[in-house]
């Protein structure tokens, strides 16, 4: 039995469920992409995790990860995450830093608002996602409203983030 594992890749298994693993308390990365994961469960025990990617699987709501006092990375791009609603578990998670959510089905202001409320969110990749082109202004919303925010896609540079920060208090003709 292995107990001192610190990385675990069981990507492109078939995986429907996660099992087994609670045990391993020095487990630091978990890779469990392109999977067939519909549930985020059974990470209780994983204490010392820092990243988890549960990328390409199916993954319709997020839960079970605000008792991961470690993580900082999160992957959950290409899931079928749909709105703030599907989200909302993220605001618990207040020591992660990075979280990437490309190319799920995520739309609504909502988002927005559930994104921007979690404390070290400074990286955070939304591409592909129908609310970066349909919610107008979105990422000088997301600039304005997240201070920690220094990446959305690309880099998020003082002179945007200046540029924002005007734009948020007098529109379009503060910005220039």
């Amino acid at each position: 039995e292995y107990t001192g594992l610190k990385s675990l890749w069981l990507h492109s298994n078939g995986f429907g469920t996660i099992e087994n693993i609670s045990h391993l308390h020095q487990l630091r990365c978990l890779f469990l992409q392109r999977n067939a994961l519909t549930k985020i469960e059974n990470l209780h025990g994983l204490n010392s995790l820092v990243q988890l990617d549960l990328s390409e699987n199916a993954i319709r709501m997020v839960e079970g990860l605000s008792h991961l006092k470690q993580l900082t990375t999160l992957n959950l791009s290409k899931n079928a995450l749909r709105d703030a609603d599907s989200i909302n578990h993220l605001r618990e998670c207040v020591t992660l830093t990075s979280i990437d959510l490309t190319k799920n089905d995520l739309a609504g202001d909502g988002v927005i608002e559930c994104l921007t409320s979690i404390p070290k969110l400074s990286s955070l990749n939304m591409a592909g996602n129908p609310v970066v082109s349909k919610v107008p202004y979105f990422r000088k919303k997301m600039i304005v409203a997240s201070k920690t925010l220094r990446y959305l896609d690309r880099p998020v540079f003082e002179a945007e983030r200046a540029a924002t920060e005007a734009w948020a208090t007098g529109g379009l003709e503060s910005e220039r």
